[in-house]
C-alpha cells in the first residue's frame, strides 16, 4: 500500500511540472453565425479577429506557417476552447488523487473488528485496498467528466470585450 501512495504522489508531481519545450495547445471550435464551423489551434486574438492554425485529420496542427485561418468576430457566434488531451489528463489526476484519498480513508477505517458470536472473517488490509480502488475509480470518472467540459465564449457577431480578449489571449499559442 505504501508503494501505491508513493506512485500516486509521483504521478501528481510529474503532471504538475511544466516544461518550456511543450507549449500548452488549446483547440478552438468556432461556431459561425451562418452555422458553419472552424476548428484549429488558437494562435492570435485581437478585438475584431481570431486566428487559427488548421488541424490535420488526425488532430495535429499544420505548422508550416502558410495556412492560417483568420476569422472576423462579426462572423462568430461562439468559441469553445479545450486543451489538447484534457480528458486523459483529468482521468490521470483524478485517478491519482482518488487513490491517495481512498488509501487514507481505508487506513483510517481499519480497526478492531467485533464479532457478535457469528462467523467472522478478518481480511487484513481489505478496507485500505478497497478504499484505494474505489477512490481511484471515482476520481478517474470525475476527472474525465471535468476534462470534457470546454470553455465557451459567446460573441454573437460583436467585437470581443476586454475580458474575453484577455482570457482568449492567455489560451493562444505563443
Amino acid at each position: 500500500m505504501f508503494l501505491l501512495a508513493i506512485s500516486a504522489l509521483t504521478c501528481i508531481s510529474a503532471i504538475a511540472q511544466k516544461t518550456q519545450s511543450n507549449p500548452k495547445v488549446f483547440i478552438a471550435r468556432v461556431a459561425m453565425i451562418d452555422d458553419t464551423r472552424a476548428k484549429g489551434v488558437l494562435t492570435l486574438v485581437t478585438d475584431t479577429t481570431i486566428v487559427l492554425i488548421p488541424l490535420r485529420k488526425e488532430g495535429t496542427p499544420i505548422l508550416d506557417g502558410k495556412d492560417t485561418v483568420l476569422i472576423r468576430t462579426r462572423d462568430i457566434k461562439d468559441v469553445s476552447i479545450k486543451r489538447k488531451a484534457s480528458v486523459s489528463r483529468g482521468i490521470l489526476i483524478g485517478l491519482s488523487t482518488g487513490a491517495v484519498v481512498g488509501l487514507v480513508v481505508g487506513l483510517a477505517s481499519e480497526g478492531e473488528d467485533s464479532c457478535d458470536g457469528g462467523y467472522c472473517v478478518e481480511l487484513e488490509g481489505a478496507a485500505t485496498a478497497g478504499g484505494a480502488i474505489l477512490g481511484a475509480m471515482t476520481g478517474s470518472f470525475i476527472g474525465g467528466i471535468i476534462g470534457l467540459i470546454p470553455r465557451t465564449f459567446t460573441i454573437n457577431g460583436h467585437p470581443l470585450t476586454q475580458e474575453q480578449k484577455m482570457k482568449l489571449e492567455k489560451l493562444a499559442l505563443h
